[in-house]
């Protein structure tokens, strides 16, 4: 018998357990069956995805023929029943899709419907299927030997016996280690799939909801802004000395590498780490006078004044604009949105180190134009589709919580249902975009200009549930129900609920994406899709980071100290003897014992590039004019690499990693020519012309392109 032929059984069980993910009925056991299937057998991966290729083909109102049926319906679901039976699987063309889902072969006809109603609804039930299929195969008994994970007798018992490192280690101490107490990787205890052991003494999961309440909002002029709050005078007296918070930081992760029997890596030199904190604040590499002078401070705090020194530098308010721009609207934005008004907005806000819970109130509660309101373009941006766009890219954004597939069905592995996201965008009905001609200042021309505007109109959004059956749906975030009157404004209520609630889910949701930009990886993977599904790797510590930075009043430029002057991100990238499986890009769970390799963006490379093409760093604005031109040069240049999907998700993709168009323009594009242009405004030109040995002009051209000073390596 075939290979082919004796995965038939499995195929034929696995479609079943389609049919019962979608329609919500599987079991634990079930849900772990389904997960074997498709892992175990190649034929079940190719029926799993050509199910979820010909559900593309098909119309979602076909799919979900409601149970009373009229005959044009049944007629256009058994053609798509034959479609199915009919189409073969591409690597293997024997394997078709087993005959009992033709229409011919079923006396049943409502069992017919409910199989057909399966494969539409499967491709709803993918983007979120995907997420914890890719862990529990790196978590399955084969690949997790690749990266050791421990269960909640071991991390008590390391605790109990003492076995972590002391606490308060600098730097330099650490690569001296000697009593890290090696733990068997191998011994993990029982499998418990989709679950991560809590340390005795954490707290509640804060997935918990607030009891059902009804509030009568406030007039919108009355709602106040959310401001700085304390949350416990223990963390409150932490956040007046950084090094306390860092202290934490230090010890939750020697405690991680202890029960793990991980090594951390040695510390970083000089010149990785400077080079690694700059692109990480600045979104640059040190000029090559910086290298020079950097290495020259022989102060023992050096990397400390350093952080202070960026946090206050141009760049930084340069670089961390540009990176919630392009999260909050991306490269590309449609044509209405105008970006540079964002972009002064962020400016502005990280200028003044502005909260962030304000910041964030000011984006989701915004109205007026796009000119005058530069926090009104979020959601000018992605307001298409039924405000779908702007409701999943709330909760991604300011909550960690990817919600877009439960637009059409409830959500398989975590608690979101369909009701609750349009319960959320409910909160945009009403908010809509209004247009009328104005003069640009500039040019005095006439153009059309886009004003964000809250109607005042009240009742409940509708939606369809997947039988086809119309439902009403009111605002309501996390159990507090608002009044659906027309004088309430929606959208400032949910901005006062989102930013200043007790579950401090903003607030982790915040702290999780941070510290992903700082070290390469998250608490979650991804850093937006947090929840019970996908719960984070070090508990603890998100949870006590988050209750700092809350009692620090949302203080971004803190929370930065504290991660960056923290032992961890003192580490080099490379591996020790010891850490080898701590490799996030091989799907284990990071342990933060080194810190991880990233790409450059496209951003971080242009103003790379445009550091070598000075001759000296007069100033750290990189040269950037009041005037834009500027701006607008690095934006052509970037949005070369950038096309957008037209999907109910604004999606947007880059070819920037790896592709012929960005090897080409890194060989000789205009940003390259203008850089190793000789004269005396660059700084190849300063090499080359200036007195100097060859020896001289190698290292000052490896510290312009590699922050270090030439070597044989």
């Amino acid at each position: 018998m075939t290979a082919m032929n004796q995965d038939m059984p499995q195929l034929d069980e696995l479609i079943p357990l389609l049919d019962g993910l979608c329609e919500g009925r599987l079991s634990v056991g079930e849900m772990v069956r389904l997960e074997d299937l498709i892992l175990a057998s190649s034929d079940c991966r190719q029926l799993y995805e050509r199910y979820l290729e010909l559900h593309g083909n098909l119309y979602w109102d076909t799919a979900i023929a409601s149970d009373a049926g009229d005959e044009r319906e049944v007629h256009e679901c058994d053609q798509a029943g034959r479609l199915l039976s009919d189409r073969s699987l591409p690597l293997s063309p024997e394997l078709a899709v087993p005959s009992d889902l033709s229409v011919d072969s079923r006396p049943d006809r409502t069992v017919h419907r409910r199989r057909l109603f399966t494969v539409a609804a499967t491709i709803a039930a993918a983007c979120v299927l995907a997420v914890p299929l890719t862990w529990w195969f790196f978590s399955s008994t084969d690949a997790r030997s690749l990266s050791p994970r421990v269960e909640l007798a071991e991390v008590d018992g390391a605790n109990a016996a003492g076995s972590a490192t002391p606490a308060g280690s600098s730097p330099s101490e650490i690569p001296g280690e000697s009593n890290v107490a090696a733990v068997d990787p191998t011994d993990r205890g029982p499998a418990k799939p989709f679950t991560l052991p809590r340390r005795t003494g954490d707290n509640p999961t804060p997935e918990t909801t607030t009891p059902e309440k009804t509030v009568v909002a406030a007039s919108p002029t009355e709602t106040p802004v959310p401001s700085r709050a304390a949350t416990g005078s223990a963390v409150a007296e932490m956040t007046t000395n950084p090094a306390a918070i860092v202290h934490v930081i230090n010890d939750e992760l020697k405690d991680g590498w202890a029960v793990a029997g991980l090594t951390p890596s040695a510390v970083a030199s000089d010149s990785e780490w400077q080079r690694r904190v700059m692109l990480s604040l600045v979104g640059r590499v040190p000029h090559a006078d910086e290298v020079v002078a950097f290495q020259a401070e022989d102060r023992p705090d050096k990397r400390i004044q350093l952080v202070e020194r960026l946090l206050h530098d141009p760049g930084y308010v340069s670089h961390w604009t540009t990176v919630w721009s392009n999260l909050l609207i991306g490269r590309n934005p449609p044509e209405i949105v105008d970006r540079d008004a964002l972009e002064d907005f962020l400016a502005n806000s990280f200028a003044e180190n502005r909260p962030w819970n304000e910041v964030a109130f000011d984006l989701i509660a915004a109205v007026g134009d796009s000119r005058e309101n530069g926090a009104a373009n979020f959601l000018l941006a992605h307001l298409n589709n039924q405000a779908v766009p702007a409701t999943a890219f709330t909760a991604r954004l300011f909550l960690g919580t990817q919600v877009q597939c439960t637009q059409c069905h409830d959500h398989p592995f975590n608690d979101w249902k369909q009701n609750e996201f349009w319960e959320l965008n409910s909160f945009f009905h009403q908010t809509t975009i209004a247009e009328h001609r104005g003069r640009d200042p500039k040019t005095g021309t006439q153009q059309m200009e886009r004003e964000l505007v809250t109607q005042a109109v009240g009742g409940p959004t509708f939606y369809e549930s997947r039988r086809g059956v119309m439902r009403v749906a009111y605002p309501r975030y996390r159990g507090v129900v608002i009044s659906a009157e027309p004088d309430v404004d929606r959208r400032r209520e949910l901005a006062r609920l989102m930013t200043d609630s007790d579950d401090h889910r903003f607030a982790r949701a915040f702290v999780n994406r941070i510290w992903a930009h700082l070290f390469g990886a998250g608490f979650t993977t991804p850093v937006d899709d947090m929840g019970p599904h996908n719960p984070p790797t070090h508990p603890e510590l998100l949870e006590q980071l988050t209750q700092a930075f809350v009692a620090s009043g949302y203080d971004f430029q803190q929370l930065l100290r504290w991660i960056t002057t923290s032992d961890a991100y003192q580490r080099t990238t490379a591996f020790s003897e010891d850490n080898q499986s701590d490799d996030p890009s091989i799907g284990a769970s990071p342990w933060f014992s080194r810190v991880y390799v990233q790409p450059m963006t496209p951003e971080q490379v242009y103003d790379s590039l445009q550091v070598l093409g000075y001759a000296r760093m007069a100033s750290n604005d990189l040269g950037r004019g009041s005037d834009g031109r500027a701006r607008r040069e690095r934006r052509e240049w970037i949005n070369s690499f950038i096309f957008v999907r037209e999907t109910e998700e604004n999606d947007e993709a880059s070819t920037f990693d790896g592709t012929i168009t960005r090897a080409l323009t890194m060989m000789n594009g205009e940003l390259i020519d203008r850089a190793l242009a000789v004269n005396s405004s660059t700084f190849l030109g300063r090499v080359l012309q200036e007195p100097g040995t060859d020896a001289d002009r190698i290292n000052d051209l490896c510290r312009a392109a590699l922050s270090r000073n030439a070597s044989r390596k």
